[in-house]
Formats: structure tokens, sequence, C-alpha cells
């Protein structure tokens, strides 16, 4: 082996493993910016949807009413609102995200960005909502960006190593 094909190699690997370390404080980034993100969406949807039940009383018989809030409330970001009665009748469940409909990140990358956040019960007389954090739209953001970075500087990697 020449020195020379030694020499590339070696810069070659130097770059890979420049590029493997990029990706993942990328992937590091990402995951706290989802967490963050996933946290603060979840938090007031919760302050919303927990006055919004303590006040339903005042307007009427707080399942109706609350039904009625939530269908004109329709989705809210990166939570996933279900509505059930007494008897656990789903009585309302938020409309899917149209943000990059039907793409989804690879459930392994999904699997590693997923936020800690908890779904949270708010019971009301006559019936209860689960509000649950929803972080799909924002890993998918992540996944589209890590994979046009990766692709990137894999691309500059061959080009430098090909001429």
């Amino acid at each position: 082996m020449s020195l020379r094909l030694r020499l590339n190699l070696l810069v070659a690997v130097l770059n890979l493993g420049f590029l493997a370390a990029l990706t993942w404080l990328l992937i590091e980034d990402h995951r706290n910016s989802i967490q963050e993100e996933i946290e603060a969406a979840h938090r007031v949807t919760v302050q919303l949807l927990g006055t919004a039940a303590q006040t339903s009383p005042v307007f009427g018989p707080a399942p109706v009413v609350m039904v009625g809030f939530l269908q004109s409330l329709g989705r809210v970001r990166a939570n996933d609102i279900r509505f059930y009665s007494a008897d656990g009748v789903l009585r309302y469940g938020s409309p899917p995200s149209t943000y990059k409909a039907g793409r989804h990140a690879p459930g392994w990358f999904e699997t590693m960005m997923r936020p800690k956040v908890e779904t949270t019960v708010i019971t009301l007389p006559g019936a209860r909502i689960e509000v649950a954090p929803d972080a799909s739209r924002a890993v998918l953001d992540a996944w589209d960006s890590m994979i046009a970075i990766f692709m990137l500087g894999l691309a500059f990697i061959v080009v430098l190593h090909t001429a």
C-alpha cells in the first residue's frame, strides 16, 4: 500500500470520525430542544384545559360544554387530547397533525428522541380528559435535519477523497 493511499485513508477515517461526532452533537441538541418544546407545549395545554374544565360547569353540563370546546379548539400543537365520559366512552379525540402528514421518522430514531413527558389526566364531574404529549412532528423535523446534514457531510467526504 502506497504512502499516498495510507494518508488518504487516514484523512478519510478522520473525516468520518468528525462527521460521526458532529452527528452525535446534533442529535443531543435536537433531543434537548424536543424535550423543552414538548414540556412547554404540554404544560400550556394542560393549563388551558384545566382552566376550561374548572369553568365549564358555569355554561352547562361539564361533559357537553367540554366536548364543544374541544371540537372548536381542534389540534393543539404536540398534544393528543382525548375526552372520555364517565362510562369510559371516547367522546372526543383530537385530529391528527397535518404538518408533514403521512411521514414519520424511523422507529429507532423516534425512540431515541422521545421526550420524557407523561400523559396528564384532568378529571371533571362525569368525565376525564387525557392530554398525551406527541413529539412525532418535532422528531420528524430533527430526522429531516439530521439526514440533510449527514448527507452533505458524506458528500463532502466523497468529493474530497475522489478528487
